[in-house]
C-alpha cells in the first residue's frame, strides 16, 4: 500500500499509462482505423518496444530511492524478511502495469463497433503484453537494487531490456552453423515467444512460463541483492 501510494503522489505511474496509451491510439490510427481492420493483434507488438524505455523509468526507484534516502533502514526495523518487502514492491509495480493493460482491454471492444474483432487474439496479445512487462519489471527492480542512484538505476534497466530484446535479432544473425545457440538465444527470449503467439490458439504453456520464470528469477535476486547490501 506504501508503494502504491508513493506511486499516485509521483509522475511515474502517470507517465507509464499517459505514454503507453497514447501510443496504443496512435498504433491503432495507423494499423486499424486507416486500413480497415478491427484486429488489433497487428498493433501490439509495435506497442511492446515502448516498454524498453518506459519499464526502466518506473521502476528505477523501487529499490534505488530507499537506498538514497536511508529509508531501508525503516524495513529492516520491521518484523517481516526482505523477500516480503521485494515482493510487496514488485506488486505495486504491476499494479500500476495492470491500470493501462485493463484499459486496453475496452480497444478491442471499441473496434468491434467497426468490424469483426479477433477477440482471442486480442486479449491473447494483451495478456502477453502484460506478462512481458511484467518480466521486463522483475528485471529492472533488480538493476535498481544494485545502485542508489536513480538515472544509473534506468540507464541499466534500458541496457538490460535491450538487451533481452536484441537476443532474436542476435539469433537471426547467426550462421546456420550456430542452430543451437540461435535455439538458446530465442528461448531466453521474453519477447521472442510475446511477438510469435499472437493468436489465441497458440498461447502455449512456454509462453506464459518464460515471463513468470523471469518474474521469479529476478525478485529472488533483488532480495538476495538487497541483503548483501544490507550485510555490506
Amino acid at each position: 500500500k506504501r508503494e502504491i501510494r508513493a506511486y499516485l503522489h509521483n509522475v511515474y505511474g502517470f507517465l507509464f499509462a499517459a505514454v503507453i496509451l497514447l501510443l496504443a491510439g496512435v498504433l491503432m490510427l495507423a494499423f486499424n482505423f486507416i486500413y480497415g481492420t478491427a484486429d488489433m493483434t497487428f498493433a501490439m507488438p509495435e506497442l511492446s518496444y515502448a516498454l524498453i524505455l518506459m519499464v526502466p523509468i518506473l521502476c528505477m526507484r523501487s529499490m534505488a530511492e530507499d537506498k538514497q534516502n536511508k529509508t531501508d533502514l525503516f524495513y529492516r526495523s520491521l518484523p517481516i524478511p526482505t523477500w516480503k518487502v521485494v515482493l510487496g514492491k514488485y506488486l505495486a509495480i504491476l499494479t500500476v502495469l495492470a491500470v493501462p493493460t485493463l484499459i486496453l482491454c475496452l480497444y478491442p471492444l471499441v473496434l468491434a463497433i467497426y468490424g469483426a474483432s479477433n477477440f482471442g487474439g486480442a486479449y491473447a496479445a494483451i495478456l502477453m503484453f502484460f506478462l512481458l512487462a511484467a518480466s521486463l519489471a522483475a528485471v529492472c527492480q533488480f538493476m535498481s537494487s544494485l545502485t542508489d542512484h536513480l538515472v544509473v538505476a534506468a540507464v541499466l534497466g534500458v541496457v538490460a531490456t535491450l538487451a533481452l530484446f536484441g537476443l532474436p535479432f542476435l539469433a537471426d544473425a547467426l550462421s546456420a552453423s550456430a542452430t543451437v545457440l540461435s535455439d538458446v538465444l530465442n528461448y531466453v527470449s521474453p519477447f521472442y515467444h510475446y511477438s510469435t503467439t499472437l493468436s489465441w490458439q497458440m498461447l502455449g504453456i512456454s509462453s506464459v512460463l518464460l515471463p513468470v520464470s523471469y518474474a521469479v528469477l529476478f525478485v529472488w535476486l533483488t532480495t538476495l541483492s538487497a541483503d548483501r547490501k544490507h550485510r555490506g
